[in-house]
């Protein structure tokens, strides 16, 4: 079985438990901190990742997090290390994402500009892309200089780039194809 499927069924199924105990946005919240800590904690990542007795990784897992995470992020955390699946938490996580987002009717937007975009500039391409997606919009903005000048916006799979770099970029390669 392919791991994206195996990863569906798990987070489909912490999907209809969050839903049952309302606490969609917290145990969203719970993947989140625990997929950062991996991707941050050499440590972390070598005892949940490594050649240690589930029991132990259980315990690891209670001693770091049952104070921050709620009850059924920790319960799923420990059912994962029993049925030896902790190596599909990233993708159980990244698919418990696009189910909330499903549910909420919102799309994750990255915005990359040339430079920092005033707050009505935001405002403004917030209700552009909505218009465009017909969903709600999160919006994440990041500032890259290298673009020269414009933006490049990412829906999904699709990337509309309106940067200067792109298009001297393509005017570049079109000069290239044709001969002289």
């Amino acid at each position: 079985m392919k791991s994206r499927s195996l990863a569906r069924r798990y987070a489909s199924a912490l999907m209809e438990l969050a839903e049952e105990q309302s606490l969609v946005d917290e145990v969203s919240r719970d993947l989140t901190l625990v997929v950062d800590t991996l991707a941050t904690s050499e440590d972390f990542q070598g005892a949940f990742y490594g050649q240690v007795k589930p029991h132990a990784k259980q315990e690891i897992i209670r001693e770091i997090f049952a104070s921050s995470v709620t009850d059924l992020t920790l319960n799923f955390l420990q059912f994962l290390i029993q049925k030896r699946r902790e190596d599909q938490l990233e993708t159980i996580a990244e698919v418990f994402k696009d189910l909330t987002y499903q549910r909420k009717n919102l799309v994750d937007v990255q915005v990359t500009a040339a430079t920092d975009l005033t707050e009505d500039e935001i405002k403004t391409l917030k209700v552009k892309l909505q218009h465009m997606t017909g969903k709600n919009v999160e919006l994440q903005v990041k500032v890259d200089p290298s673009l020269l000048a414009g933006i490049r916006v990412q829906v999904g799979d699709l990337v509309l780039d309106g940067s200067v770099a792109n298009r001297l970029q393509a005017l570049t390669k079109h000069l290239q194809s044709t001969s002289v």
